[in-house]
């Protein structure tokens, strides 16, 4: 599997793996193209209003919209045979 540039990516699609550069480079796994799921439990939260009903590419566990430059689809897992001794 190739990295592929985001343009490329199915926004519709399964989640995907992606490349996200920068100062901090890193690889962010399932990730899906959707709205901020952020739900506010203060009404001091400064997030809320820039985020709500913006899509993005978004990591599942953060909610954090991540401005990816590649993509690969995610690997299969390993089969049984792939995990005998």
């Amino acid at each position: 599997m190739n990295w592929q540039l985001i343009e490329t990516a199915n926004k519709k699609g399964p989640p995907i793996d992606v490349w996200v550069p920068g100062e901090f480079p890193a690889r962010y796994t399932d990730v899906s193209w959707s709205k901020s799921q952020h739900v506010c439990l203060s009404q001091y939260c400064d997030s809320c209003p820039k985020d709500l009903n913006i899509y993005g590419w978004r990591d599942p566990l953060s909610d954090e919209r991540l401005k990816p430059s590649h993509w690969m689809p995610i690997p299969a897992p390993p089969s049984a045979q792939d995990t005998k001794p």
